[in-house]
């Protein structure tokens, strides 16, 4: 952004209110965004910029202007206030704008959004996504690329929503070699298992209520089976552990098959049961995770209720930090996004923290102590298996010693009606 380096330089020993009268009109001095997606989020990102645009002028002593917004469909009803002219679904008029430097993305799925990238790529234009799925799809390559080309490629908001997690572990891994992050990344589950928890609901039920209420897409599957959480647990053990940790390199165990009887009888045992990302290293292994867990009342994630996130992570030096936030929502998400942009502007390092430790999944050795739920089937658990009976009958419950969880998914596969649960229980 040489143009705007240089109305910094020339800004540096006058007043804001000077320096705005000289750029008033010139593009030479303006830095152009171009949005893609003007959906909840794409709205919230241009409804705060709009209402911000004085000061983050003042911040960064650069007139900022929203040039573009790309969208499938022009014509498409919007509550917001917009100019239509910037509203185009032309994509090749959109990135070939040379006045535009930077690309704010804050569409849904990864195809599309990695089109997007790579076009950014081609026409030298700085990358800020909301795109959990891209980023978790393409995170070493893109990062490698933009990169390479002096450009930044920044996904603040496709971790935690309002959480600034993203540039915080950037920070720390610095200084620290992280050990262990764990977190609940899911607002749409942890909604979910706190209405059954609390109200002592159906799962259905929870669900259409979170449904009604926007919290949960009509067709939730990626958060109900975990993939939601699993994609941003792979991004920030990547990130931590500075090695490249695949989506198929994490365990995932959603909540599709958690019961509102399973949480009522944890629940008269003392536990909540909550959907927990966890990544641990020790010894050049690592494991990452995605299970419903029951936790007692001791562990700081047992108040984490309804749509909050919480995100702890453990360094060496620095010991263990704890966020806690929105992890999704109109605002919330557009608030990371919008730091995103204000790091590009400012021209903070941008090294890519992407790094080369040679570590060895260990998954296949993940243990614990488990909570098991099977109904309307009876089949043989070794008793070695067997910790403590909770019921015979149907249900047949049970609680674990410590084992592997892949010896005890080898008899839960006989199950024909997969009418079963399986719940961590950490104490």
């Amino acid at each position: 952004m040489g143009s705007s380096r240089q109305y910094q330089e020339r800004c540096s020993n006058k007043c804001y209110t000077d320096c705005r009268s000289d750029f008033k009109g010139r593009s030479d001095f303006v830095i152009n965004i171009g949005l893609i997606g003007f959906g909840t989020v794409g709205v919230g990102v241009y409804n705060t910029f709009m209402e911000r645009k004085d000061y983050l002028e003042m911040l960064l002593q650069n007139e900022l202007n929203i040039k573009k917004i790309l969208v499938k469909n022009i014509d498409k009803e919007r509550n917001v206030k917009v100019n239509r002219e910037l509203l185009t679904s032309n994509e090749d008029d959109f990135f070939s704008d040379n006045d535009i430097e930077i690309i704010i993305e804050v569409t849904p799925g990864a195809s599309d959004a990695y089109r997007y990238a790579k076009k950014a790529l081609l026409g030298n234009k700085h990358f800020i996504t909301s795109n959990k799925a891209l980023v978790s799809a393409y995170y070493e390559e893109l990062s490698t690329l933009f990169e390479e080309k002096n450009l930044k490629f920044l996904y603040e908001a496709s971790v935690g929503g309002a959480i600034p997690i993203v540039r915080e572990m950037k920070e720390q891994i610095k200084l620290n070699e992280v050990t262990n992050i764990r977190a609940i990344l899911n607002g749409t589950t942890n909604f979910i298992l706190t209405n059954i928890y609390e109200k002592n609901i159906s799962f259905y039920e929870a669900l259409k209520t979170a449904q009604e209420l926007g919290y949960a897409e009509q067709n939730p599957s990626d958060d109900i089976d975990g993939l939601d959480s699993m994609r941003k647990i792979r991004i920030l053990s990547t990130l931590g552990f500075g090695t490249s940790i695949v989506e198929d390199d994490v365990l995932v165990n959603g909540i599709g098959n958690v019961s509102s009887y399973d949480i009522d009888t944890l629940k008269k045992r003392g536990f909540k049961v909550k959907l927990i990302a966890s990544a641990i290293v020790s010894n050049g292994r690592y494991q990452v995770s995605v299970f419903p867990t029951a936790i007692n009342s001791k562990d700081i994630f047992y108040n984490i209720d309804y749509r909050k996130n919480i995100i702890s992570f453990t360094g060496d030096k620095v010991g263990e930090l704890s966020f806690i936030g929105e992890g999704a929502g109109m605002y919330e998400t557009a608030n990371s996004v919008l730091s995103d942009l204000i790091e590009v502007i400012s021209n903070k390092d941008f090294t890519s923290p992407l790094r080369a430790r040679g570590l060895e999944n260990s998954i296949s050795n993940y243990k614990g102590n488990f909570y098991v739920r099977i109904s309307n089937e009876k089949i043989d658990i070794p008793k070695e298996f067997i910790r403590d009976i909770v019921s015979e009958d149907n249900p047949f419950v049970f609680t674990t010693h410590e084992i592997k969880n892949f010896e005890l998914i080898e008899y839960l596969k006989k199950i024909r009606q997969n009418d079963y649960s399986i719940i961590k229980i950490d104490k």
